[in-house]
């Protein structure tokens, strides 16, 4: 049991991991708040809807694995 606690605590995981792990979870709690809030006010308005509703629904049609390409294009990192 000893030698598992010295495994996995080391001061590679304090230094390397733990704030990644940090930066995952308040971007995923940003992101949260931000889709919560904007879904809210989206939800309660005709207006808004009306503007965004035909891309949504244009969106909704597109196969999710059609979308793999776009997304490689836009966050491929530089290259030097």
């Amino acid at each position: 049991m000893d030698r598992l606690g010295r495994l996995l605590l080391t001061e590679a995981v304090v230094n390397d991991i733990l704030p990644s792990v940090g930066r995952i979870l308040g971007g995923w709690l940003i992101a949260v708040a931000i889709g919560v809030t904007v879904g809210t006010a989206l939800g309660l308005t005709k207006t808004g809807m009306a503007y965004v509703g035909s891309l949504f629904a244009f969106f909704r049609a597109i196969p999710p694995p059609a979308l793999i390409p776009v997304f490689m294009i836009l966050f491929e990192s530089t290259r030097p």
